[in-house]
């Protein structure tokens, strides 16, 4: 059995009996747009994590006082700030996170234990967990380009997939995940559930990803736009898409509420064919 508690945007607490795992979740909220410096812009679509929340994080306080390791996919500063990261109180948590050329320097002088991701795909263990880190292209294009990694983390009894931002169509992404699914390199077995930013059901190529190659248990959707009081939330297709392709679809579930704690149990849920 794993638990999973939404911190914000991709950010998540998985635990387990061992242990829980902390993904995406060490930044706080910053007086610029993170891609592009430009004052506020996008600040409305981008949420942090509450200042109790960070602090209880950072220095171990329930419900994050079984930390086995902290994760990151890559650094931008809506998924990782290596400042943050720098004030973990306890330096004996491993700190997993991408080499980062224009981080490099801050990353080397991080305190405590770090496992600095290079290679196409790695493989590394966390007591009983299973992590294989997946390096892939960010979704976007050069604007958002940054050293990126998915994970695929392999719980005793259950699998789950976290994508970060990961471009999809990624071939180092998608070979790995076949491999894993079809027994290859890995131990092989069902991903049970999968965690993909929200707009990839609304795209052809997003939703054969995850009916053809990833086909979890159960969907969860990210990275949603918080909302601001006295307006609309701005969701794009979302809504059309799930009326329109959810039968189709693994269960989903919107990932949205900061602090909402979900179970998830090894079992098999149909996936349908048609997308």
């Amino acid at each position: 059995m794993v638990q999973v508690q939404h911190i914000a945007n991709t950010g998540a607490l998985l635990s387990y009996e061992g242990g829980s795992l902390l993904v995406d979740a060490l930044y706080e909220a910053i007086p610029f747009a993170p891609l592009t410096d430009v004052p506020e812009r996008r600040q409305p679509q981008l949420s942090f994590p509450a200042c109790e929340t960070l602090d209880a994080m950072l220095t171990g306080a329930p419900p994050f006082d079984r930390i086995r390791a902290y994760l990151f996919t890559h650094l931008h500063p809506d998924h990782g700030n290596v400042e943050v990261i720098a004030r973990i109180a306890d330096p004996s948590i491993p700190v997993i996170l991408p080499a980062t050329a224009r981080f490099e320097e801050r990353i080397r002088s991080l305190p405590g234990k770090k496992i600095v991701l290079t290679k196409p795909i790695e493989k590394h263990e966390i007591g009983e967990v299973s992590l294989t880190a997946i390096r892939t292209e960010h979704d976007g294009g050069l604007p958002f380009a940054l050293e990126s990694y998915a994970f695929l983390i392999e719980f005793p009894a259950y699998t789950v997939f976290m994508a970060g931002d990961a471009k999809l169509e990624d071939e180092n992404l998608c070979t790995a995940l076949l491999d894993f699914v079809q027994g290859g390199v890995t131990r092989g077995g069902q991903i049970g559930a999968a965690f993909l930013n929200y707009p990839e059901i609304s795209r052809v190529q997003g939703r054969k990803f995850i009916t053809e190659i990833l086909r979890p248990g159960r969907l969860f959707l990210t990275h949603l736009p918080p909302e601001v009081p006295g307006e609309k939330r701005n969701t794009g297709s979302l809504d059309r898409s799930l009326e329109r392709y959810g039968a189709a679809l693994p269960p989903i579930t919107l990932l949205d509420s900061a602090g909402a704690a979900i179970i998830l149990q090894k079992r098999r849920l149909p996936v349908g064919n048609g997308i």
